[in-house]
């Protein structure tokens, strides 16, 4: 499932959110903005493969730190938004 723009600017939202964070990173629990957008229901977990199939991912798990934010992702909504 491809993402769209209306999804982009929730990630933006929600990567934004978590670069104001200890770490840059949460729990799911946690976050106050579009965490459904890294929930578990289907459709959001087909977003998510699609994104990191495309390498554009802007967030990874990392245990100890929840959600994490990666260095580049402005760089990787930005190549995400031009695959849409």
């Amino acid at each position: 499932m491809k993402t769209n723009k209306q999804d982009l600017q929730e990630w933006k939202e929600l990567c934004e959110w978590l670069s104001t964070k200890k770490g840059k990173a949460a729990y799911t629990d946690g976050i106050d903005v579009n965490q459904h957008l890294l929930s578990q229901e289907e459709i959001f977990v087909q977003m998510r493969k699609w994104m990191n199939e495309n390498n554009v991912l802007p967030v990874f798990w990392s245990s100890g730190w929840g959600w994490r934010l990666r260095k580049d992702w402005k760089e990787r909504l930005a190549k995400a938004e031009e695959l849409i």
